[in-house]
């Protein structure tokens, strides 16, 4: 039998309604009430009904909808994929997935039921895909389920509103776009698997999978995601469920090793206070979620000040990171919860945490090996939310983050790119600064050696100057706590000294701690002292270190990036200075193991291999190396 394509082409509508339930009595008599030509068959049995289809040829199927067993609609849509069949259901969503071609509620009006019937009728089976599309999507528009229609390749073409609603995505931002990237990575797999069989199968067949969904940066819901084999394409319907608290748990565990991996692959401190915004964000919990999470930093002894921050929490709360900031001023206490804010301390930023709807707060420090670059707080609405479990997991991610900075800052000192330029007011006496006192100039620190009690400075004086003593010829060596002082050559024009020290200096108090002692100058009865600090260090714990063991004070703090351009100098000087010669025998020195100890080879061996004598190769390499060592230190201020 041939089917009309229009209603134009066959006046009379043929309509067969599956069922005898009172909905469908309501929509048969809208039916005859609502058309002049109508042919309506009636089969209570679903058996009948499904023969009745090849005999009738109806342009419609009415039936009602069963979501808890198999309905009507799946069966006629697997006898015959193309009829055009009108659910009778409140579960639109449902009887959609089971096959439907369109939905009306039960209670719905006599012009609906006849308007909705009339298209189909008119020529649903005909019509382009893009056209159903838009009649499938208008049911949804107004409706709480999350539908999204798919290609075969898991594009979104449609998603419906509640998208939002439900998992916190825009539709704009999914539709055009694979619907993997609200997918958890570990799911991801599952879901194209899911998608595949569906669009590999029958028309009509589905695929279920459970899954976390959400967006990468925020809270991912656990949800029971079908794919369906649909004449529009895949559709796919989320049902977001309830997840076990074993499950809540093992998700955020999960989540919080991503995290970690997340920020040990960061490549600044910017990165990585991003990526634990982020992370943190994104934790569900038995009651709620974050609701906000921010990361602040000290720089340069100032307050703690927020560098990054995520979560679902409006402006006010944004404002709450500033002030709460600003209270906690410099000190990052170790970890600290607020688990029920209504019963802590009278402070402005609790107060203003309360009427933002925050009930539970968490401060987490970044650290390792005692320095603290900064700390984590994270606030939720829920009154209690962070449990032991979560606390722990939260705090060794606040030590990976701290592993992380001091890695890259350990980096970055090699490199030479950063110095901090302190500068500070001594207050007391001690060798170097007398010494610095005695001659009257400033004293210029080229090298520090530390020892046991004491230690070796070397140290250049300006002209007339010398270990003589200046300007009333005192000797040196009658300063309190230096063992001897003797002149060692020059170096730029300048005496160098070689001073060794029987007691502690602040030079050697400097060195310890990771800095340079650059000069000490006489101001009045006082030492101003200059100083240079590179890489991992504090400079907040540096200082209190300082303090804690001279009377001292910081008075200024100026950081400087090391220009690249000073290694490839080096390089520049090194080139011109060394004869290609003796640069060939330096490089076959040190790349025949001749400086390793013990030797790896003589140097015999190493002139062998040149083709030179054995007292050549050692006048070649004793004048290389003593210019190397002049360009560096007497050009380069030495090592650095």
């Amino acid at each position: 039998m041939t089917r009309p394509t229009s209603a134009a082409a066959d006046p009379l509508l043929r309509v067969l309604v599956v069922g005898d339930a009172d909905p469908l009595e309501a929509v048969t008599e809208a039916v005859t009430r609502g058309f002049d030509s109508v042919s309506l068959v009636r089969e209570s049995a679903l058996s009948s009904a499904v023969a009745r289809v090849e005999t009738v040829d109806p342009h419609c199927v009415v039936c009602g909808f069963d979501p808890g067993g198999r309905s009507p609609v799946e069966r006629l849509r697997a006898e015959r994929e193309s009829v055009p069949i009108l659910a009778v259901a409140a579960d639109a969503v449902g009887a959609l997935e089971a096959g439907a071609t369109d939905v009306v509620d039960p209670a719905a009006p006599d012009p609906l039921v006849v308007a909705r019937l009339g298209r189909l009728a008119a020529g649903e089976r005909d019509r382009p895909t893009d056209e159903s599309t838009a009649d499938s999507r208008s049911i949804l528009e107004g409706s709480s389920a999350v539908v999204w229609l798919l290609d075969a390749h898991g594009e979104v073409a449609y998603a419906s509103p509640a998208t939002d609603g439900e998992l916190g995505i825009s539709p704009d931002e999914l539709e055009g776009r694979s619907v993997s990237r609200v997918v958890h990575p570990e799911d991801r797999d599952a879901v194209r698997e899911a998608v595949a069989a569906a669009a590999d199968g029958p028309l009509g067949a589905s695929e279920r999978v459970r899954v976390r969904l959400g967006p990468a940066d925020g809270a991912r819901r656990t949800a029971e995601l079908r794919a369906s084999n649909r004449l529009e394409g895949i559709v796919a319907t989320v049902t977001p469920g309830s997840a076990t608290e074993a499950e809540r748990r093992l998700d955020r565990l999960q989540r919080l090793g991503e995290t970690g991996r997340d920020l040990l692959g960061a490549t600044d401190r910017e990165a990585v206070y991003r990526r634990l915004c982020r992370g943190a964000a994104s934790l569900e919990f038995g009651d709620g979620r974050i609701d906000l999470a921010w990361v602040g930093a000290v720089e340069g002894g100032e307050a703690l000040e927020p560098r990054a921050v995520a979560g679902a929490g409006d402006g006010r709360l944004g404002s709450l990171a500033r002030r709460h900031a600003s209270a906690m001023g410099r000190a990052i206490p170790e970890s600290a919860s607020a688990d029920r804010l209504t019963e802590g301390a009278d402070e402005p930023w609790r107060e203003r945490a309360l009427e933002a709807g925050i009930r539970s707060a968490l401060c987490v420090p970044l650290r390792y090996e005692g320095f603290r670059y900064g700390a984590l707080v994270l606030y939720s609405t829920a009154p209690a939310a962070f449990d032991d479990p979560t606390r722990r997991g939260l705090e060794r991610l606040g030590r990976v983050a701290g592993v992380a900075i001091d890695a890259m800052e350990s980096r970055r000192a090699l490199r030479g790119d950063a110095v901090a330029e302190l500068e500070f007011v001594l207050r007391e006496s001690e060798p170097l600064a007398s010494i610095a006192h005695r001659i009257g100039r400033p004293l210029t620190i080229r090298s520090v050696v530390p020892t046991d009690g004491g230690g070796t400075v070397f140290a250049t004086v300006p002209d007339g100057a010398d270990e003589a003593g200046e300007p009333d010829g005192t000797p040196l060596g009658a300063v309190d706590g230096l063992e001897s002082a003797r002149s060692v050559g020059t170096v730029g024009g300048r005496c160098l000294l070689e001073l060794r020290v029987a007691e502690p200096s602040v030079a050697t108090a400097v060195a310890a701690h990771g800095g340079v002692v650059r000069s000490l100058t006489p101001t009045g009865d006082r030492t101003r002292l200059v100083l240079e600090l590179a890489g991992p260090n504090d400079v907040r714990t540096f200082v209190g270190a300082l303090e804690r063991g001279w009377d001292l004070e910081l008075v200024a703090r100026r950081q400087r990036e090391r220009s690249p351009e000073e290694a490839v100098a080096l390089d520049a000087v090194l080139r011109e200075r060394l004869s290609e010669r003796q640069r060939q025998t330096l490089e076959a020195a040190y790349y025949a193991g001749f400086f390793e100890w013990p030797r790896e080879t003589t140097g015999e061996g190493v002139a062998d291999s040149l083709g030179i004598s054995q007292p050549t190769f050692s006048r070649h390499l004793r004048v290389a190396q003593g210019t190397v060592l002049s360009v560096l230190f007497d050009e380069f201020d030495g090592l650095e």
